[in-house]
């Protein structure tokens, strides 16, 4: 009997679901590029780094004033780990990204995160 106990863990290791009864942990934001609070040349691009696979579902770039500055985005159908979104040119200042995601067990997460640009 442990033998096939043995075997139903590693097949639900190998298919990264939780026996029953254990709560999986939630996907979340790991890491941005600009980070959280940074102050740097403009960036050509936003990179949002996942602790597991997500489809991008939503994602704005705002300026200090609120004004929306991205040219927008493309919904992702293959969910991923990383994300990076095309920026337009940023003027030196202070930027909002706002994103929300949705993680294989469909529970949406989001987020927002701010960094400012300064003059090189």
């Amino acid at each position: 009997m442990a033998r096939t106990e043995s075997r139903a863990m590693s097949l639900i290791r190998a298919l990264n679901v939780a026996p029953p009864g254990v709560a999986r942990p939630r996907v979340g934001l790991v890491a941005s590029e600009p980070a959280d609070g940074a102050a740097q040349a403009p960036p050509a691009a936003i990179g949002l780094l996942f602790s597991g696979a997500v489809r991008l579902t939503a994602f704005a770039v705002t300026d200090g004033g609120g004004a929306r500055v991205d040219d927008g985005f493309t919904i992702g159908l293959i969910p991923a780990t990383g994300h990076r979104v095309p920026v337009p040119p940023l003027a030196a200042g202070d930027y909002v990204v706002a994103w929300r995601a949705r993680p294989a067990d469909r529970q949406p997460i989001g987020g927002t995160f701010r960094f400012s640009v300064v003059d090189c």
